[in-house]
This record gives structure tokens, sequence and C-alpha cells, in this order.
């Protein structure tokens, strides 16, 4: 999907609009932005926002691609500071920012990229996106909390799962369909619908990424298989397993999953999940939360079918990606 004409017209034009962006501020901020690799990613989010902005008919402006742009730095703000958190070594197949430069200069990129959002998003004065990005921050910070104080607690439930989910991953994936609509002029009245569309994709999204942890292919991914589990996060396909399996399996698994701290148990975690349908029945999970956005969009009435099919093609490819 991300390969079609489109697609990569609008991904070239965000990426063009990130780089004049991190190419201001003094010589020691210059020489830090390069170290943040903001032309890489999928731009999902930024893909979200234009193609929204579009469905009335409005074309590509100044406006949309700094929206764009600014969701996208804000991810990549949330992902610097979750490598922090994390101690992880590895981001896109490249050693994290945390790894490359220490914590400090890390923490600094991260609120840098998050100034920068900020001024992006003041500069029309537009209150109502402005509210949807400090409202975002919240969410993903209360998200990022929620995950840390549940690290290695394997009695999570998946209620709790889903709201950490929703919180962490789906608030920006969201906030991006919403503030795209906003964009393109939009009713209040199917605002709703849009901003359901985001929130589902948004979870698919994320068990899509925690199935691919389990499943996924190491040099594709850019980061080692398990990790997630090693980290002693509580994931979908790990929940489903344990719900298949019977009590004392499941009894030993937690154990595992508790003292899994140099990740010793891994592998034998992800071979209980394949064995006890976790990653299978994760999927069947994912889709049906594409599908769920699918049918909020098609309640969307809009002037371009062809932005909608691009939407619709990009619900498929958040459980189809391999990365």
């Amino acid at each position: 999907m991300l390969e079609e004409k489109a697609i990569k017209q609008r991904i070239v034009a965000v990426n063009e609009r990130i780089a004049l962006i991190k190419n201001t501020g003094s010589k020691s901020v210059k020489r830090l932005m390069k170290d943040i690799h903001l032309s890489s990613g999928k731009r999902v989010r930024a893909l979200l926002v234009l193609l929204f902005s579009e469905l009335n008919g409005t074309r590509i402006n100044t406006y949309s691609l700094n929206v764009a742009a600014a969701m996208e730095m804000l991810h990549s703000a949330s992902l610097i500071h979750d490598d922090i958190i994390d101690n992880a070594d590895m981001r896109r197949g490249k050693p994290a920012l945390n790894k490359k430069l220490g914590g400090h200069l890390s923490v600094l990129a991260g609120d840098l990229l998050l100034s920068y959002v900020t001024k992006i998003l003041l500069e029309r004065g537009d209150m109502a996106i402005f509210r949807i990005f400090a409202d975002t921050v919240r969410d993903i910070c209360e998200g990022e909390i929620e995950e840390v104080y549940n690290k290695n607690n394997s009695a999570l439930s998946m209620a709790k799962y889903i709201e950490i989910i929703d919180k962490k991953t789906a608030s920006l994936i969201e906030a991006s369909a919403v503030s795209g609509a906003i964009v393109g002029g939009i009713s209040k009245k199917q605002l709703r619908y849009v901003s359901e569309f985001g929130k589902n994709i948004g979870i698919a999204f994320q068990i899509k990424d925690d199935l691919l942890d389990v499943t996924g292919n190491e040099a594709t991914l850019g980061k080692p298989i398990g990790n997630d589990i090693q980290e002693g996060k509580m994931t979908m396909p790990l929940l489903l397993a344990l719900k298949n399996t019977n009590e004392n399996e499941a009894k030993i698994i937690r154990g595992m999953f508790a003292g899994n701290a140099k990740g010793k148990y891994t592998s034998k975690i992800i071979k209980f999940i394949i064995e006890n349908r976790g990653a299978e029945d994760a999927d069947r999970a994912a889709r049906g939360y594409a599908e769920v956005a699918k049918k909020a969009l098609e309640k969307i009435t809009v002037k371009s079918e062809q932005k909608k099919a691009l939407l619709l093609c990009l619900a498929e490819y958040v459980v189809d990606r391999i990365y």
C-alpha cells in the first residue's frame, strides 16, 4: 500500500516539510537533529492527516503539511522517550538515540521535538487542533505510566491492556485522523466517525506490533524478536495464549514471564504463544478492530471517494504489514 504513487507523493511532501523544520536553530541543535532519524518511518499518522484533510475536496496545503509533520514529530518524540524508559538498544534497525547519544541528550531531543510541535500547531492559532495535541500528549504519558507500573504484571487483564494501548498508541493515530478532518472541514457530526476510525486502527496497529514481536523477522523489524516480552510488557498474543491453556501451564508461563529479566525464558514463552494460538487469535482481533474502523469510515459522506479508498487501504495495511 505504501508503494502506491499517490501515497509515495504524500510521504515525500511530509519528509520535505520535516526537513525544513529540523534545519533550524543553533549549530548544536542542528547537530542534535541530524542524529534523530526523522526521515524514516511508515508515516501512517501523517497520511491520516493528509487523506482526511482531502476528503471534502481540499487540496494539500502548507497548513495540512505542517499538521502532518507535527504529528510525525510528536510520534518521534514519544519513541525517543519510550526508548529511554525501556533502555532500548535498537530503533528501526539502527542504534536507539539513547545508546548513541546517552540519556541526557535523548531526553532533551524528545523535549525539543515537542517544542517544535507546539510552535507549529500554534502558528495558525487553531485551538481545536492544539487541544487535541495537548490531550494526546497527556494520554501518551498516562499510557506510558500505566505500562511502567504494570511491567512484569502477568495478571494484567485484557481490559487494562486495551486501556494502555489505547492511550499509548491509538490516541495519536486517532488525533491524526481527527486533526486532518478538522483541517479539511469535515462536519462536527461526522467527526465522531473519524474518531472511531482512528481509535480502532490505532488499537489494531498496536496489536499487530505485538504480533510482529512474536512472529516477525528480526532483520525486517530492526529489533530482536521477543523484545517486548523480555522488557516485561504483557502483549495480546500472550494474554490470549494464557486464556487458551489450562491453569497449571498458565501458572508456569506466568512465573517465567515474571522472572524473565535477562530473557532466558523468552524463546519458551514465544513457543508457548504459538502453540496455544495466541498469535493466531491476536491476528484475528487486530483484523476485527480494522473492520470496525472501515465500517466507521463508510458512514462519512465525502467528496473524494479516491481518498476514502486510500484510507480503506491504509486500514488494511495496518494489519497486513510485515514491519
